[in-house]
């Protein structure tokens, strides 16, 4: 133990320690422990302070957070109040509108048979006016022919009356002839006077004749100028008639060019409205969307029944293409874009439902199909008829290689 104790009372370099020596080594631990603990107490009571301010940060930070969502809370209750205000509003506008769409229908349907019996009404009246004419036209033949007659017969009246002057003077040159032989050689100087008025009576007859060749020669004139004023009559007539079913010809299609304009305008409109709200309110165009627009656009496209009245458009017609713009001019419609489309829709769609579609689309623009269904006699305007048959054609022939693909036929074997 003794020997421990020395080894255990030996400094650094092995040299025995005194005792004060371990009395001030004792010291200097003990001062440099109590310097120890007094930065132990500096730093505990500056981590204290912090924490403090820390706190008081934090039930600051509270404080607001409760503020700002009290706050929250308020405006979120102030804008519910106002969405339901605005809820209302738009509930009673679409009543509303509802209400005026159902009236103004109404007054279309109203309108729509006004027209037809005004129309009705029309077409009697000139059937009326029409049947009154040739009324009147036979009327004016038959005062035409009755004053033919009536002047032949006055002819046949004079010439019969003259025949008969005619026939009494010679009866009565007879009678004198006969009764005045006798008194002949006795009445010679009166002979003379029997020349004279045989003379008399020839010079009457040959008046007589002359007068009705007059007569029969300014009735044959006559006849001729109402011949030809009548033919003039009737030219004029049948121009003017001609003239009125021009006019009207011209009114009613350019009425049914109107019609066919303003159909055009609100189908543009409506299938504008149709796209904004597949759309949404923004964002970018994409596939999907061209692929949900071409289905919702086919349903439409198989059920419509086409008409001046529902006229064939760009946007009715679902387009097989990616292409944002709906309203393309269908002069952009290529052949490659439909292939493009079809390829996406492949990768989207298994097989029996990718044949499926693609039998549909060949189908729906299938030209004996649009044939059949009378579309583009629903469009008036030769030029855009061209354009979107054109397109139409464009599509069923991109359309044809597709559909053989999936029946199994082999195009690459000659």
């Amino acid at each position: 133990m003794e020997q421990i104790r020395n080894n255990d009372g030996l400094n650094l370099h092995g040299i025995p320690k005194t005792d004060e020596q371990d009395q001030v080594d004792q010291t200097s631990e003990l001062e440099e422990m109590r310097g120890q603990v007094s930065m132990l107490e500096q730093q505990n009571a500056m981590l204290e302070r912090q924490i403090q301010d820390e706190r008081k940060q934090m039930e600051l930070l509270q404080e607001r957070t409760t503020a700002s969502v009290q706050e929250a809370e308020k405006d979120c209750n102030a804008w519910y109040e106002q969405c339901q205000d605005y809820k209302r509003v738009l509930d009673l506008n679409t009543r509303t509108n509802k209400a005026d769409i159902e009236d103004l229908q109404g007054q279309v349907q109203m309108l729509k048979r006004h027209n037809k019996e005004l129309e009705r009404h029309l077409q009697n009246e000139n059937e009326r006016v029409e049947l009154l004419e040739k009324q009147a036209t036979n009327l004016v033949r038959q005062r035409d022919r009755a004053r033919q007659e009536c002047e032949e017969w006055q002819r046949q009246f004079l010439v019969v009356e003259s025949r008969c002057k005619l026939l009494e003077i010679e009866v009565n040159e007879a009678k004198r002839k006969t009764g005045t032989k006798a008194k002949d050689n006795a009445d010679g100087a009166q002979k003379p006077d029997r020349r004279s008025e045989v003379e008399e009576s020839a010079r009457k007859m040959r008046e007589l004749l002359e007068e009705e060749q007059r007569l029969a020669s300014e009735e044959k004139r006559r006849r001729k100028q109402e011949e030809a004023a009548r033919k003039a009559r009737n030219e004029t007539e049948e121009k003017e008639r001609a003239r009125k079913a021009q006019r009207e010809k011209e009114e009613k299609e350019r009425a049914r060019q109107e019609a066919w304009k303003k159909a055009t305008e609100l189908e543009q409109e409506r299938c504008n409205k149709r796209d904004s709200r597949l759309h949404g309110s923004g964002g970018f165009w994409t596939d999907e969307l061209a692929l949900e627009r071409f289905l919702l656009v086919s349903d439409e496209f198989e059920r419509i029944k086409f008409s001046e009245s529902k006229p064939l458009t760009s946007g009715r017609i679902p387009w097989p293409i990616c292409n944002k713009r709906a309203y393309l001019s269908p002069g952009e419609i290529h052949w490659k874009e439909v292939e493009t489309f079809f390829s996406y829709i492949r990768g989207m769609y298994p097989v029996l439902e990718y044949n499926k579609l693609v039998e549909r689309t060949h189908r729906l623009f299938h030209p004996d199909r649009w044939q059949s269904r009378r579309i583009l006699e629903s469009v008036q305007d030769l030029e855009l008829r061209r354009s979107l048959e054109l397109a139409g054609n464009k599509v069923a022939q991109a359309m044809t290689p597709l559909w053989r693909k999936t029946k199994g036929y082999d195009d690459s074997v000659d």
